[in-house]
């Protein structure tokens, strides 16, 4: 093996404001190593300071990468995109005997140059391999159909293998691709990909569209199956792995930590120094070109995209949206102060978010996968400052720097210079790396019939089942449960009573039928009686037969009223 080749991957990672940028410089001085920023927002030219770029005299002490070469308003840049160019330049600096430094603070820009887990041509052909020898079929009309069978095409190897005028037709077909798909409804366009392949819709949330989006594209341009080639890939490291093969088997990670409250303060300075240094004029130069240009195209501003990704342009837009002789109004004060408020907001949540993301993806999955993570401390009395009276401590403030540059050099930069001597000679450095949590955060599909909600993995479903927005629409769904029984034990007894009301009105109304009958039938009793016996009939007969007849008349006008009652009752 090369020397070259034990040379190791550094990582730095850290929230913003926790000093990754200092670190990558001092180490790149110390160590003959080159930068490659993984910052989705630094790519694009110009804009320096709400990227928050390198100054030029740091770019003077150190070689930096992947800065500053993509056009602003170019949008479909990928992180397939960003693999392709950084691998080759590590694989260059390596073979230079130096040692690359990939800092930045983009979670997937990292990921994509630590694992084999984005699809490689490789991959596509590995995994196609294992398919049955069909004939090649219109994978997009298969699509568009939702007609999918058992049996799966060959790979479309010629959009792989087409000369250089071909594939630039073939781009720009995904690129009309993927616009088609970004107009269509994201949970439609689950449901499509769960009958592509349900195994890597199950691991997609139904609200993530980017990755679905991807996903039938892989399909769409190679007719194989997303989970396949993945499948593919963990069988090359021999473990159930949720990222993939590392690309650099000697890989050295540092975490740079502080405290939440001296991060808060720190990314608030920040903001306010950006202020300083000129990020409202950027902001505006920029808004004014990129107006020019939405309203020729007649398009609306998107901040899900591109370098509007940034934080600034959300937040100042309402501001930048003012006419210039409105801006030093009133309105325009606020409407800025508002911006600068929820431009730190929106920066200390980030912070926030990049904290999780190393405790989530290095610190609770074991694996032979997952290099040594080292903690570095970067906390200092610097959040005191804030509390002194400025202009009466003069002093003290100096010496507050002189104990904050003795804490980085204890803290930071000794301890990393101590790892990365050990790792270079193959010793186990002295530094203890971070321990990794038991837990397993395992891909498991949960859907919450209850909130409505869909989990793709299993501490998440967990989290979310102790929670008190689950549990509070439980107890409202359980409310709903008992009043809705309620309701019905009402309308069952509403109906009970009518029943037996009915019932009441129908056993009169016999009755009195029952007594017309038995009157019309003894009226033709005693008529048969007279005509029988007329010669015989005597006046007391007679007598008889009237009175009884009018007892029965009587007898039924008494039933008549008594049911006519009864039905006003009722």
């Amino acid at each position: 093996m090369s020397a070259s080749m034990r040379l190791p991957l550094v990582i730095i990672l850290g929230a913003t404001g926790s000093g990754k940028s200092k670190l990558a410089l001092e180490i790149g001085r110390l160590f003959n190593g080159e930068i490659i920023s993984a910052d989705s927002m630094q790519i694009y030219k110009g804009l320096d300071i709400i990227t928050n770029k390198v100054t030029k005299e740091e770019l003077q002490q150190c070689p930096h990468h992947m800065i500053d070469y993509l056009d602003p308003l170019k949008e479909n840049h990928t992180v397939v995109d960003y693999r392709d160019m950084a691998v080759p330049i590590i694989d260059k600096i390596f073979k230079s005997n130096k040692i690359p430094i990939i800092v930045g603070g983009t979670n997937y820009y990292i990921e994509a140059l630590m694992w084999k887990f984005l699809i490689d041509k490789q991959d596509i052909e590995k995994a196609s391999a294992k398919l049955p020898k069909l004939s090649t079929v219109d994978v997009t009309s298969k699509i568009e159909t939702q007609c999918m069978e058992s049996e799966k095409p060959e790979v479309k190897k010629q959009i792989i293998e087409q000369d250089g005028s071909n594939r630039n037709s073939a781009d720009e077909s995904i690129d009309n691709s993927r616009q088609s798909y970004e107009e269509e409804d994201t949970l439609v366009l689950h449901q499509r990909l769960m009958e592509i392949d349900e195994k890597q819709g199950r691991r997609i949330h139904p609200r993530n569209k980017r990755k679905i989006i991807r996903a039938l594209e892989v399909y769409q341009n190679h007719g194989v199956e997303m989970s396949k080639i993945l499948e593919s890939q963990k069988s090359d490291t021999g473990e159930e792995s949720l990222r993939g093969q590392l690309r650099y088997d000697n890989t050295c990670i540092f975490w740079i930590q502080a405290d939440k409250q001296v991060l808060d303060s720190r990314t608030d300075k920040r903001v306010d120094e950006m202020l300083d240094r000129g990020l409202l004029t950027e902001l505006q130069d920029f808004h004014k070109h990129y107006n020019s240009s939405r309203i020729k195209e007649n398009n609306e501003v998107d901040y899900t995209h591109g370098i509007f990704q940034s934080i600034g342009f959300k937040e100042f837009h309402d501001y930048l949206l003012l006419p210039e002789d409105e801006k030093d109004t009133e309105k325009g004060k606020q409407l800025l102060q508002k911006g600068i408020e929820e431009m730190k907001l929106v920066t200390r949540r980030y912070a926030r978010t990049q904290v999780r993301w190393v405790k989530n993806r290095f610190l609770r999955y074991r694996g032979s996968c997952l290099p040594p993570v080292y903690g570095l401390d970067s906390t200092d009395v610097s959040q005191w400052e804030d509390h002194v009276n400025k202009p009466a401590n003069n002093i003290l403030h100096s010496v507050l720097k002189v104990c904050i540059l003795s804490q980085w050099d204890n803290h930071v930069n000794k301890p990393a210079i101590n790892i990365l001597n050990s790792v270079l000679k193959g010793e186990k450095p002295e530094y203890e790396p971070i321990p990794v949590e038991q837990s397993y955060n395992i891909p498991v599909y949960n859907m919450c019939d209850v909130c409505d909600m869909v989990f793709t993995m299993q501490q998440e479903w967990e989290a979310h089942l102790k929670g008190k927005k689950h549990n509070g629409m439980l107890r409202a769904k359980r409310k709903r449960k008992e009043l809705e029984e309620y309701k019905r034990q009402l309308e069952k007894k509403e109906k009970l009573e009518n029943d037996t009301a009915l019932q009441k009105k129908l056993t009169v109304t016999s009755a009195i039928l029952d007594c017309y009958a038995n009157k019309a039938s003894s009226s033709n009793t005693h008529e048969n009686i007279v005509k029988q016996d007329t010669s015989n009939t005597s006046d007391k007969h007679n007598v008889v037969c009237d009175e009884n007849n009018e007892s029965e008349c009587k007898m039924t006008d008494k039933v008549e009223m008594s049911a006519m009652s009864t039905t006003k009752e009722s």
